[in-house]
Order: C-alpha cells, then sequence, then structure tokens
C-alpha cells in the first residue's frame, strides 16, 4: 500500500501524485506525473506550489490507475502525517 496525495499546480494545473513512504533523498519525497513520472520533490516547496484536489476527476481516476499498474497499491490521502 502506498499513501497518495493528489495535488495541481496552481500555475498550469497539472496534476502531481506525491507518493509517501518510498525511500528518497532526506528532505525530500517521491513524486509522479504523466510526463516526467517519477521525480523526488521537496515536500514544503511543492505544497507552495500546488494545491488539493478536492474531487476525484477522470484525470484523477487515469493516474492512480497509472500507478496501480505499476505495482503501486494507493491509498488517497490529504495531508501528510509526518515525513
Amino acid at each position: 500500500m502506498a499513501h497518495v496525495i493528489l495535488r495541481r499546480f496552481r500555475k498550469g494545473n497539472d496534476l502531481i501524485a506525491l507518493i509517501l513512504g518510498c525511500e528518497v533523498n532526506p528532505g525530500r519525497i517521491t513524486s509522479y506525473q504523466h510526463i516526467g513520472q517519477h521525480s523526488e520533490a521537496d515536500y514544503p516547496h511543492i505544497i507552495a506550489a500546488t494545491r488539493p484536489v478536492r474531487e476525484i476527476d477522470a484525470e484523477c481516476k487515469a493516474l492512480i490507475s497509472e500507478l496501480t499498474d505499476m505495482g503501486y497499491c494507493p491509498e488517497l490521502r490529504q495531508r501528510v502525517q509526518s515525513l
């Protein structure tokens, strides 16, 4: 199971999935987008540059499906309890 937070960039409205619990460099988290795919993200910076997803639309479902196809078992969360 992977805890996943879905967010949208304030500029451009692109969707990003923040995947919690995957080992990355200190102070960073794993992220995933349709374009660019896996990457590391600086948590405070990515939170400041994005806004929460309030409604799971077709684009969100497609991204969740993509994560599932890669072997993740996404469990959606609204926020991080701790990094």
